[in-house]
């Protein structure tokens, strides 16, 4: 086995990611992964803009993926250019992690944040992952407040 690989997302591995998403989330009432991962791979093409990814390699197969949101920020008068990202979407697959692939997903994914230039990197973890993202120094924000629309 070759050492796994984190590196950035590829047009080619629009397929494969969209492999991992039904993977992580499909339900029983979802019957078409077929048709799922064609409107993956046009999402990914129609969002490359503002939507970067990396991916975790082992043997020449995508087995994790983290994305980034990136949203350009109104101008403030001593910066012109502003960003603010999102981490979004990590997962790996089960039999792969607890060996420090999933840490270095994340690191990859808050350097691509950093070298998009974006101010700061928020993720929206659930209770279980919180703990996760505090070793990364994500904390919860006291000014940060979530209204769900849906």
């Amino acid at each position: 086995m070759a050492a796994p690989l984190i590196r950035p997302a590829a047009v080619d591995d629009a397929a494969a990611l969209a492999a991992l998403r039904w993977a992580w989330s499909a339900g029983p009432e979802d019957e078409d992964p077929g048709r799922f991962a064609r409107g993956f791979v046009e999402w990914m093409a129609a969002h490359a803009a503002s939507h970067r990814a990396v991916v975790a390699e082992v043997d020449g197969a995508v087995v994790g993926m983290a994305w980034i949101a990136i949203t350009a920020r109104p101008p403030q008068p001593r910066s012109s250019d502003r960003r603010s990202a999102d981490l979004q979407s990590v997962y790996l697959r089960p039999e792969h992690r607890g060996g420090g692939l999933g840490e270095r997903l994340v690191r990859a994914a808050i350097e691509l944040a950093r070298a998009e230039g974006a101010e700061h990197l928020t993720v929206h973890a659930t209770p279980d992952a919180a703990a996760f993202y505090e070793r990364f120094g994500f904390e919860p924000g006291p000014t940060i407040a979530q209204l769900v629309l849906r």
